[in-house]
């Protein structure tokens, strides 16, 4: 596979398409384009009341289920000029929230959680449990519903959810990336399912040292890890517990290292994971080539400290994202989802080439289940290690992109970066909350668009840019 150099350029400005109200907030988009057509889907979540005691039933903030929300989907048939009216998505509970979709040719499938009584954290295997619901139908309107109680019994676990906004196929399988607690301890699961049916699971996935263990000593190796200058000394006074990243911010990783919401891409047959760290900022990734064993989670870009000599040469700009270099831009993060796309098709590699676009003002601009016990699950521990990282895997990292809140304190300043973590797109100043990306396919020879919708300030932007070829 040939690789073609890139540019972003901003097709429009972010114009706001679903403003909040005196007492409703709109949050957790996710795109879906098909048939020509964008979909949009979002949480309608209402303010909650006075005196709704949130902690106790276990959500995450009082605007998290058990609160009264509910799925609300918008349609544009003209790639986001214009937006019809907002609706609920038909046959989902009266409380539910987190939509994840993915779809192909045949059908549509959708993944989100449902509650009146419990929160995530609140979720017991013995009790009261966050519902996993997954739907599958020839498109939104003639959705099957069902509940995926089977992933409780079978996981044994205290709560899961799927991670909101788009996610791919694969093989004819829609992955759906779960965050599965047990207890105190956190592990993703990718759940495959085909038309409805969950057929497979992925083995668990955390963040682990090689003795096997989950602490940051290794996950993050310490004083190593992204110190700038005059940021060594304080490293080695704080240990293996301080992890610096650019300007001198440091991150204090008490305890074991948790994975949260996980987006998930697939280029050239590879399955890539991008990795929220749990109440702390940073990514971290990681790949398979099976769906079901994936190779251990590395600091994003994905772990070339640990890769072989033979793949360093390959793989060498992913090391600027950990070291400090005058020319490359640091990654900060404060912990927020960031959906992870391949740019031009997933066939084309970013490089220096790439060009910042400035999309100014970005939050001032006004505008209009499957069967119950249908998939043998699978488990090693130790598989995951052994998968080979060959040529087909480092060309496939080489498209990866992510849009997040670049910023290390912060869910502000908006921006796409490529896989050594250069900003390659400047989304704007202000406020950038939960986002989505999805490809609208070719609009001229060699040029790609992309929709994008971000949260701001509890109301939903959209724009497009383009990915153009040379």
């Amino acid at each position: 596979m040939s690789f073609a150099s890139i540019k972003l350029a901003v097709a429009s400005s972010p114009k706001r398409i679903l403003s909040r109200t005196e007492s409703l907030d709109f949050r957790i988009p996710a795109l879906m384009f098909r048939n020509g057509e964008l979909t949009l889907l979002i949480d309608e979540r209402p303010h909650p009341t006075e005196g709704f005691d949130w902690e106790s039933l276990g959500g995450a903030m009082a605007a998290d289920l058990p609160n009264p929300n509910r799925i609300l989907m918008m349609t544009s048939p003209d790639y986001g000029e214009t937006w019809g009216a907002t609706r609920p998505v038909p046959g989902t509970p009266r409380v539910c929230g987190d939509a994840c979709i993915a779809w192909d040719d045949n059908g549509v499938t959708l993944a989100y959680a449902a509650s009146e009584k419990i929160g995530y954290f609140g979720s017991r295997f013995e009790g009261e449990r966050l519902e996993a619901w997954i739907a599958y139908g020839p498109d939104l309107y003639h959705l099957k519903h069902r509940r995926a109680d089977s992933l409780y019994e079978e996981l044994r676990c205290d709560g899961l959810f799927a991670t909101s906004g788009s996610t791919p196929m694969w093989r004819g399988r829609a992955l759906l990336p779960y965050v599965v607690k047990t207890g105190n301890d956190i592990e993703i699961r990718v759940v495959h399912v085909e038309k409805g049916v969950i057929v497979d699971v992925s083995e668990s996935i955390v963040a682990k040292n090689n003795d096997g263990t989950t602490n940051a000593t290794d996950v993050f190796p310490g004083e190593n890890v992204a110190v700038a200058n005059d940021d060594e000394e304080k490293a080695g006074a704080e240990g293996n517990n301080a992890w610096f990243i650019s300007g001198g911010i440091k991150k204090t990783l008490d305890g074991p290292v948790m994975l949260d919401e996980t987006t998930l891409e697939v280029v050239d047959d590879v399955i890539y994971a991008n990795f929220r760290l749990q109440g702390r900022g940073g990514r971290l990734m990681a790949y398979s080539t099976d769906g079901v064993h994936f190779s251990v989670p590395k600091p994003w870009p994905g772990g070339v400290d640990s890769a072989p000599d033979s793949e360093r040469a390959q793989v060498a700009d992913l090391k600027r994202a950990l070291v400090p270099d005058s020319d490359r831009t640091q990654m900060p993060d404060p912990g927020c989802n960031a959906k992870l796309f391949a740019l031009a098709n997933k066939g084309a590699k970013v490089n220096d080439e790439l060009v910042d676009g400035d999309v100014a003002g970005a939050c001032c601009t006004e505008g209009a289940g499957g069967s119950e016990a249908s998939y043998s699950h699978k488990d090693s521990a130790d598989v995951s290690d052994d998968i080979t990282h060959d040529e087909r895997v480092t060309r496939g990292m080489e498209t990866l992109c992510l849009v997040h809140p670049h910023d290390a304190n912060e869910r502000k300043n908006g921006a796409i970066v490529d896989i050594s973590g250069r900003v390659i797109l400047d989304i704007g100043p202000g406020e950038f909350g939960y986002a989505d990306i999805v490809e609208m396919g070719n609009v001229a020879e060699e040029s790609t668009a992309f929709a994008l919708v971000f949260e701001c300030e509890n109301s939903l932007y959209f724009t497009t840019f383009q990915s153009r070829g040379q």
